[in-house]
């Protein structure tokens, strides 16, 4: 086994490897890296990862990498995906799974709501207010008293197109 420092990502052949600096500034290796099923990533350059050797010594694989950025805000039983910036010192972006079941997106300021639904829900309520205005101030042609103004109001604004939801 052998901590390396990530020089470069390479993808060949349908598989991704890594340029890692092993022993001294000459002794690069390739290996490639392995990681969960459905997970695919490029890790920044200079970050630290373990490269084990298999049955063949001239083809490493690398199995895990060494985080720069701790997220000290875990809490037992939490997990939390992120991507880095380029430089691999910064969370770009993430989602945080709560021991308590909830999930964070990029952060916790609010809520999402299936927009699709909530949409349909108010148009139909601004449908219902301005026939009601009609019933109450008159048909169209009929001097209202008092005037009445039909609601203009959307929630278009609120919809989030960078995050979707089942």
């Amino acid at each position: 086994m052998t901590i390396a420092k990530i020089l470069e990502n390479i993808v060949g052949n349908g598989v991704r490897y890594l340029k890692g600096l092993r022993f001294g500034s000459i002794d690069s290796k390739k290996a490639i890296m392995l990681s969960s099923f459905g997970d695919d990533f490029n890790v920044p350059s200079g970050y630290k990862s373990l490269f084990i050797n298999t049955s063949n010594s001239s083809s490493p694989v690398c199995i895990g990498f060494v985080n720069k950025v701790i997220l000290d805000s875990l809490n037992s039983g939490d997990k939390q995906v992120f991507s880095t910036n380029e430089a691999g010192d910064t969370i770009a972006a993430y989602i945080k799974f709560i021991n308590d079941g909830t999930m964070h997106f990029n952060g916790d300021a609010d809520n999402i709501a299936g927009f699709a639904e909530l949409k349909i829900g108010f148009d139909k309520l601004r449908t219902d207010f301005n026939t009601f205005l009609t019933h109450v101030h008159g048909a169209a042609g009929t001097p209202p008293v008092p005037p009445a103004t039909p609601s203009t109001a959307n929630i278009d604004d609120c919809k989030k197109n960078n995050v979707k939801i089942e």
